[in-house]
């Protein structure tokens, strides 16, 4: 199975940027790949990337698509491209940070737009939109997104017991941070 998030940026000039990206979602922890760190996450390897930068469409994902991998960039080894995660404290971010709640963290989506090799990446709630060819970045506006709060697959605690958040029905009861039920 799959899961399509999209995202819509604008930048400075008020160019209009858009991804659709096709992930996995079956949740995969991910170890570190550096010597002696022991760091890991969990995220959903990116199977698909499309979309436009500036009119110009988007031609390749970089990297080994489908599967979870470390940074392509080269100078992060514990750091993992093409992965989307979710909006936990486990996600993503190996710099000591937090998952993104829009799915993407500060090592991003890696493409290609013809030989132009990109790295889309939030840091610190800023997208970025990092050129790898030219090493130079801009930072973008996000517009819209369909990025959910909780992906497929988390559990959410309710008066029926723990269900998956795609089994939950208006009305439900669910548990609250302060240990109460509510139904929304």
């Amino acid at each position: 199975m799959s899961q399509t998030i999209t995202y819509q940026f604008k930048n400075s000039r008020n160019q209009t940027f858009s991804f659709t990206i096709t992930a996995s979602t079956t949740l995969s922890t991910i170890p570190s790949s550096v010597s002696g760190d022991t760091v890991t996450g969990q995220g959903y390897a990116v199977t698909k990337i499309t979309g436009s930068i500036a009119g110009q469409a988007i031609t390749s994902e970089v990297g080994t698509g489908g599967s979870v991998q470390s940074d392509t960039v080269g100078n992060n080894g514990a750091n993992f491209d093409n992965t989307v995660f979710p909006a936990t404290p486990s996600g993503g971010n190996f710099q000591g940070g937090t998952g993104s709640s829009y799915g993407l963290d500060v090592n991003g989506l890696e493409f290609t737009v013809g030989t132009t090799h990109y790295n889309l990446y939030e840091q610190n709630g800023v997208f970025m939109l990092y050129n790898v060819t030219n090493n130079t970045s801009q930072t973008l506006t996000l517009v819209t997104s369909n990025a959910p709060c909780y992906v497929a697959g988390t559990r959410i605690l309710t008066s029926r017991g723990e269900l998956p958040i795609e089994a939950l029905q208006v009305g439900d009861k669910v548990v609250t941070m302060r240990g109460g039920l509510r139904a929304e």
